[in-house]
């Protein structure tokens, strides 16, 4: 009894690894196979996109108020008028 104690032990770590693989196998299908969980669009980015415009507006318009003064003498209304 006491040889075939090897043996068993052998024969029963490799029927438990395949168990155990088999189990790891089919488990990594199943996450494969799920959708990614994707969060629902913030409804505040439209927004944030709008104020954004506006302001490249803004940036666009005093970029070439700046370039009209530098050629120019005054492209910018003085301050009391």
């Amino acid at each position: 009894m006491h040889d075939a104690f090897p043996v068993i032990l052998v024969i029963g770590v490799v029927a438990v690894s395949a168990i155990i693989g088999r189990f790891a196998s089919a488990f990594a299908k199943r996450l494969e196979a799920r959708p990614p969980i994707v969060a629902p669009p913030d409804p505040a980015i439209g927004e944030l996109r709008e104020e954004l415009d506006a302001m490249q507006e803004r940036l666009d318009f005093l970029e070439r108020a700046l370039v009209a003064q530098k050629n120019q003498d005054r492209a910018l209304p003085a301050k009391g008028e």
